[in-house]
């Protein structure tokens, strides 16, 4: 059975967390993501964590709606504001 296959027989919601994306440098491996991103079942959530961005189709994923982005700036802890007595 394909992996494709394996995830749908799963049968629930599945999140696939990928994290130091960016050290990847085999072209099979990024030509199987975007086979994965062309294919992707309703219920995976694909985690991508990576300090560059990847070599994927993200304006077609945007303007489709299917990619949220987090970036640095929206990473970043700020301290709250002490009220003012």
């Amino acid at each position: 059975m394909t992996f494709l296959g394996e995830l749908l027989a799963v049968g629930r919601e599945i999140v696939l967390i990928l994290d130091d994306y960016h050290v990847i440098e085999d072209q099979s491996i990024e030509e199987s993501m975007l086979f994965l991103l062309e294919h992707v079942p309703d219920q995976l959530h694909l985690v991508l964590i990576s300090r560059t961005e990847p070599a994927l189709p993200l304006a077609r994923l945007r303007v489709r709606s299917q990619l949220l982005e987090l970036r640095a700036d929206e990473l970043h802890f700020y301290q709250p504001r002490q009220p003012a007595f």
